[in-house]
């Protein structure tokens, strides 16, 4: 027996938008066009409440919304990730420019209160610091070891010695004192950024190509 106060049940079949069947096909191939299906679809369903379909349109924006913010990181990524690399590695650089600015700095210093100029590490006042990533050469024939020393390698560059030496000769920046007697150029090496090529630094009491005396010239840039 039907009770009188109930509305009669309806016999229309439920049917699902076609709006949201569309969007949710082209929401991997046509993001834009999946958009606008989804919200015609969410219209129609509003306005009608026996076309289904609802959670489909929805699913539809909430997959195209995802894409944009993988997208939109996947983008700031690729501007930014080089640029940090960038700024790190010209961070380690400062390294090897204040060593040599320290090194020129006491080199003049002996000029100056009369002393001979000196291509030993201890005689410039250099201090060796095993976390140190560059080497460092201050004479034209590689001594290694006493008070004569004329490099300041860490351990672990030593096995890199030659190939570090190699790069400042080829780079034009041969260290030590000049065989005029008239200055002296100071030189780094190390590799900043784990590829082939090594960064290469020098300073020198005479002008050169590039840098006035007393300037830094960064001979080999590994930073790009």
């Amino acid at each position: 027996m039907n009770n009188p106060g109930l509305p009669p049940a309806s016999n229309k079949p439920r049917r699902t938008s076609g709006y949201a069947i569309a969007a949710l096909a082209l929401v991997f191939c046509f993001w834009p066009a999946s958009i606008v299906l989804a919200v015609l679809a969410l219209s129609e369903t509003r306005k009608d409440p026996s076309v289904g379909g609802r959670g489909l349109a929805i699913a539809s924006l909430a997959i195209v919304a995802v894409m944009m913010l993988v997208a939109i990181f996947g983008i700031l990524a690729a501007i930014g990730i080089p640029g940090l690399i960038r700024f790190q590695v010209r961070s380690k650089q400062t390294e090897c420019k204040t060593v040599l600015m320290a090194a020129y700095k006491n080199e003049q210093a002996l000029n100056a209160a009369g002393r001979p100029a000196s291509e030993a590490v201890a005689a410039l006042g250099i201090r060796s610091d095993p976390e140190q990533r560059y080497a460092y050469f201050f004479g034209r024939e590689l001594v290694q070891s006493g008070p004569d020393a004329n490099a300041l390698v860490p351990p672990k560059l030593s096995q890199d010695l030659r190939r570090l030496r190699e790069a400042v000769d080829a780079a034009g920046a041969t260290p030590g004192l000049h065989e005029n007697g008239m200055g002296f150029t100071f030189a780094c090496a190390g590799n900043v950024d784990s590829d082939v090529t090594l960064d290469v630094w020098s300073i020198s009491s005479v002008d050169r190509a590039g840098a006035a005396a007393g300037a830094l010239k960064n001979d080999v840039n590994d930073v790009d």
